[in-house]
């Protein structure tokens, strides 16, 4: 199913919104999802998945049939440690993506993007509105850049 995603500040929470505009509020998440772009105007995630709630949790998986974006071969892969946060820039419209010390204190490597596709590994949020891509262990979350897109793998 596709989703809208976005950060609730007043709720403190990310809000899914199925097509029906039944709404969802998590407070963490954990799984795999294939983001399909954003609505960069109003700061959403689109986001195709199936949707498990617990309570206030979202455990996600692809879409049954659902086939990830994939970057281009002349996209150019970051050599960074695969544990990246990503968040929306409300003034520019647009969205960053930041790679992830192993400490957690950021390498201060920065990209800003119009956009983001492909196949997030989500594992939580940092309850400020920050989505993680990688597991802070397995450090397994790619990603490769062109044209301001963001391929997530």
């Amino acid at each position: 199913m596709l989703y809208e995603v976005s950060w609730s500040k007043s709720e403190k929470g990310f809000r899914w919104i199925d097509p029906e505009g039944e709404v969802f509020l998590s407070k963490t998440e954990e799984g795999e999802m294939d983001m399909v772009g954003t609505k960069n105007e109003i700061g959403r995630l689109m986001v195709e998945c199936t949707l498990e709630k617990q309570g206030t949790h979202a455990q996600v998986t692809p879409s049954e049939g659902s086939v990830a974006v994939l970057p281009p071969a002349d996209a150019v892969l970051k050599d960074w440690n695969g544990y990246c946060r990503m968040c929306y820039r409300r003034a520019q419209q647009d969205w960053r993506i930041r790679d992830e010390k192993f400490d957690g204190k950021g390498t201060g490597i920065i990209e800003f993007v119009q956009t983001y596709v492909g196949r997030v590994k989500v594992y939580h949020y940092d309850g400020i509105g920050h989505l993680f891509h990688g597991h802070p262990e397995r450090r397994d979350g790619l990603v490769s850049i062109k044209d301001r897109i963001a391929y997530l793998h």
